[in-house]
């Protein structure tokens, strides 16, 4: 229950009864007045802390949330598709687009929580599921403060509740903040279960969870310039501490890294709530625990929606043309009939974020590439790059570009505008490969492998930019209804 919503309601009220000339309502108590005292039941401080939870799953998922968390960071660059230009090059950020709806909503869940742990130390419940209650509320606060902390640095602190708005406030010191966080972390992992428990099932916030984000807080203290001398190491034996007891917490890792991402079966999807993950903010197509529906698909900053899966997905419809070529800027130049066609395999393609290809020009690392040369610098041990990203297109074309239709059989003539590989051939859909991109150079790309002309595309790494790049695919949702493959994904997103 949310303090400045309960006040619009009151004032929409007194608003709309003045004009019908009822003055009744006029006459009654302001509604916030109940709320002190609607924490101090059951039912308030559980009702305050699943809306905080339904908060998390109105931002996590939606495009201008998620777009802002990975925008200017090392592993991302912007998409050919996005909007969100300010955040990855860090020009004209204003109040208005770093103080949006998140922060007002972080700043109105803290006020929620204070509440839950201010009035809810007396509720009438056996005192073990109290200390669970409070203790989620405490990760909560803390959970929500660690996120501020990171995008805004110094940010206003409230530990109490606020029942009466004010436009003053300041700024407390990041030392503060985080001490605060320490703190809520970890009194919250004294009391929290190890396992999920109700009325907090799936991957609520337990014992590990909170341990994990409290060394993670720890971790990032460490870096920063309030740095103190025993972070690192406290660190280091606080995440230690959940490998040494992952028995007890349920907790391990998968036998193959890919294992952690796989999806479904549909509503299900096993693996998002296994053995590696801590922490979710779940999506159902239920309308009771959420704001899906059909056509959410269409409202892009629609809460409660997880569109994870569209955002690093490249515009393969529109550009994979069969005869693509380098123009003299360098860059790929679409051409010739499309080779795919839109379906739930592929994805939505959003084009919004790609993996950091930028090549470093001078220092210690010129030459290297940051994905492919530094993070995924192994590529014959280590499977993580091929289990993140989807490198390979089959043809998929049909009749009238239709996900319903029959697949097309395509013909590229020797003739055709822009083909230089001086040859006619067909495509087969469901069959030929319409687009590779190699995580190594290849001569002549992108209509040859070195001298052997190529049916489809190849894309080295030296032809990815904005339009052009892999995909990451841990995020896709291939249990989406095939012939509504605009829909929203059900899939939690593993925070």
């Amino acid at each position: 229950m949310k303090l400045y919503k309960i006040l619009s309601v009151a004032i929409l009220i007194a608003m709309t009864t003045a004009i019908s000339g009822c003055k009744k309502v006029l006459e009654e108590h302001p509604q916030a007045g109940i709320v002190p005292s609607f924490f101090n039941t059951p039912a308030g401080v559980l009702g305050g802390i699943s809306g905080v939870y339904d908060d998390i799953r109105n931002f996590w998922g939606t495009e201008g949330f998620s777009l802002q968390a990975v925008a200017g960071t090392d592993d991302h660059l912007i998409g050919g598709g996005n909007a969100q230009r300010p955040f990855f090059f860090y020009e004209n950020l204003n109040s208005t687009a770093l103080n949006g709806s998140w922060w007002n909503t972080a700043y109105q869940d803290i006020n929620t929580l204070n509440g839950v742990l201010e009035f809810g130390k007396t509720v009438d419940l056996p005192e073990a599921t109290r200390k669970a209650y409070l203790a989620q509320a405490k990760f909560l606060r803390a959970f929500w403060y660690y996120h501020l902390l990171l995008s805004f640095g110094d940010v206003p602190l409230h530990t109490t509740f606020i029942t009466i708005p004010s436009s003053a406030d300041t700024r407390a010191p990041q030392a503060e903040v985080y001490a605060l966080i320490i703190q809520d972390l970890t009194e919250a992992a004294a009391d929290l279960p190890d396992v999920p428990t109700a009325p907090f099932l799936a991957k609520a916030a337990t014992k590990p969870t909170a341990l994990y984000l409290l060394g993670k807080t720890y971790l990032t203290r460490g870096w920063s310039d309030v740095s103190q001398a025993n972070d690192f190491s406290t660190a280091l034996s606080t995440l230690k501490g959940i490998i040494d007891n992952k028995g007890a917490y349920g907790l391990d890792l998968w036998p193959d890294y890919a294992d952690a991402f796989k999806p479904g079966p549909a509503g299900a999807h096993t693996n998002d709530y296994g053995r590696e993950t801590l922490f979710v903010s779940d999506h159902s197509s239920d309308i009771k625990y959420g704001n899906y529906a059909a056509n959410d698909g269409e409202i892009h900053g629609m809460a409660g929606t997880n569109l994870t899966p569209w955002f690093h997905r490249w515009n393969y419809p529109a550009l994979s043309g069969f005869n693509v070529i380098v123009n003299a800027s360098g860059k790929l130049q679409n051409g010739g009939t499309t080779m795919m066609t839109r379906d739930v395999t592929y994805g939505r393609p959003y084009l919004r974020v790609r993996p950091n290809s930028f090549l470093v020009t001078t220092g210690v690392n010129a030459g290297k590439r940051y994905i492919l040369d530094r993070v995924f610098s192994d590529r014959v041990n280590d499977s993580r790059f091929n289990n993140t990203f989807q490198t390979v297109w089959i043809a998929n074309k049909r009749v009238g570009d239709n996900v319903n239709n029959p697949y097309q059989v395509l013909t590229n003539d020797a003739a055709a505008a822009n083909n230089q590989r001086g040859i006619s051939y067909s495509l087969i859909p469901n069959q030929d490969t319409a687009v590779w991109f190699t995580d190594f150079d290849i001569a002549n790309a992108p209509q040859f492998n070195g001298a052997v002309p190529f049916k489809g595309l190849i894309i080295p790494p030296r032809l990815w930019d904005e339009n052009y790049f892999p995909a990451v695919k841990k995020f896709d949702d291939p249990t989406r209804p095939a012939a509504n493959f605009n829909w929203p994904s059900t899939r939690p997103v593993v925070i």
